[in-house]
């Protein structure tokens, strides 16, 4: 089975030590990117380090949302489950992106607050209810 496969030269990992090879990207399968090291370096013309990747930069910790029609910065959400509030459907860790954030309230002081997480049909159906 391949785990991960290069975009430009076409190596392929197929076990955790192969992986290695790969750019380290947090958010994505396998918690590697579609790049090997060597053709990062080529392609983005910069040495790879973990330092270069947003994901690892502590400058980047955090996402920008839609709150309030403004978007702001918040910190990484760790309470997030994948599990749908409403129907319980489930996703696995990777897919981390399956699930939405709602705000039942809006709290100015703490955006988090009073918000469910949602599967996007759920998230859509809702919207459109209202």
């Amino acid at each position: 089975m391949i785990l991960r496969k290069c975009r430009r030269c076409g190596l392929e990992a197929h076990n955790e030590e192969d992986l290695e090879l790969f750019v380290i990207a947090r958010d994505m399968k396998y918690d590697r990117d579609n790049y090997c090291k060597k053709c990062y370096n080529e392609v983005f013309n910069k040495k790879w380090n973990p330092i270069n990747n947003p994901i690892n930069n502590p400058i980047n910790e955090g996402r920008y949302v839609s709150f309030k029609g403004k978007r702001i910065k918040i910190q990484k959400n760790k309470k997030r489950t994948n599990v749908c509030s409403n129907c319980g459907k489930s996703y696995p860790k990777e897919l981390i992106r399956q699930t939405s954030i709602h705000h039942i309230i809006y709290d100015n002081e703490n955006p988090l607050a009073h918000t469910i997480e949602l599967c996007q049909s759920c998230h859509m159906r809702l919207h459109n209810s209202q």
